[in-house]
């Protein structure tokens, strides 16, 4: 009886210890999420035309419209970017994880001897190791398209991290569409 009430009150304690984590990761969630809406205002404050769109916890800053069709949530596209953690609230050089813009990387110290580090991107949104929200903000997007995607680490690496970005860290990508198949 008395292993029975000791399993039990341990029991307890790691369901307990779970959700106390879980309320901790959420309550982070949404701090990146104020920090987010916060820039965003910034952002559509500095470059007047630019065009916010909101798609279920991922946010989309339209700095240049595209032409032509939308691309699909299973569509593929070719992309010029740059990834920023954007945990400290800002896309700065210093936050910057990636980039395939060779000007960009070199702007801030960055040189790289293999010359298809500058190729564009292919990416199809339908692949599993796309960063979920990554895919959800591209998906809408346009040929010629310029925007910043944003989105809080629920929809990012999650607890796991990757390489330079830390585990929970909202993200920021600023990317073109250079070409799109849906």
């Amino acid at each position: 009886m008395r292993a029975a009430r000791t399993a039990m009150a341990a029991i307890c304690c790691i369901i307990m210890s779970a959700a106390c984590t879980k309320q901790a990761q959420e309550t982070k969630y949404g701090k990146q999420e104020e920090t987010i809406e916060k820039f965003v205002q910034q952002q559509t404050s500095k470059f007047n035309d630019a065009r916010v769109v909101y798609q279920g916890g991922v946010v989309r800053i339209v700095l240049s419209e595209g032409e032509g069709v939308e691309l699909s949530a299973r569509g593929s596209a070719v992309i010029r970017y740059a990834g920023y953690d954007f945990s400290k609230g800002s896309m700065s050089a210093s936050s910057m994880f990636a980039t395939n813009d060779r000007s960009l990387a070199e702007s801030v110290g960055w040189f790289v001897n293999d010359s298809t580090a500058w190729d564009p991107m292919h990416i199809s949104l339908s692949d599993k190791d796309v960063v979920p929200g990554l895919a959800k903000g591209m998906a809408g997007m346009k040929k010629g398209e310029e925007a910043i995607i944003l989105f809080s680490g629920k929809y990012g690496f999650g607890k796991h991290g990757l390489g330079m970005i830390p585990a929970d860290a909202a993200l920021a990508y600023q990317l073109i569409i250079e070409d799109l198949e849906n």
